[in-house]
């Protein structure tokens, strides 16, 4: 009788045997890389979005993302210059892509953040421009008769 009551009196208790998880931020960045693909230059431009999601329990802190490029053809909204991203909660951005002539163009955009595994995450960007070099006008001409 003894040896029950003392072991009700003692007994396990879950907060003796329970680990504590501390709440940590885990960032996913969705999509990786942004393909415009072939754009009519002058005449079209892109727009994609990328998404910063918190995977993890704590709040994400990113700075404003930084676009990489070098010429002015992708542009990033312009946004605050700190995101707190709640666990499990996610921060969309939008980027633009506008070709001026025919050519092949790249760039990144590095987001900062308080993810102690991931520090730095990068968002690849390529696009391209398809357009005639040089005009004619008028487009007719008539050389009469030769």
């Amino acid at each position: 009788m003894l040896v029950l009551l003392l072991s009700i009196l003692m007994g396990c208790s879950d907060h003796m045997v329970a680990k504590v998880i501390p709440n940590e931020p885990d960032i996913l960045v969705y999509p990786e890389q942004i393909n415009f693909g072939h754009l009519v230059s002058g005449q079209e431009t892109g727009v994609e979005t990328f998404t910063v999601i918190n995977a993890g329990d704590g709040n994400l802190v990113i700075s404003s993302p930084v676009l990489v490029s070098g010429n002015g053809r992708f542009n990033l909204q312009e946004g605050e210059n700190e995101y707190t991203i709640a666990g499990g909660e996610m921060q969309e951005f939008i980027v633009e892509y506008r070709p001026e002539t025919f050519e092949s163009n790249g760039g990144y955009i590095d987001i900062h953040s308080n993810d102690e595994d991931e520090p730095v995450s990068r968002v690849l960007l390529e696009g391209y421009g398809d357009a005639p070099v040089m005009t004619v006008t008028p487009e007719d001409f008539d050389y009469g008769d030769i």
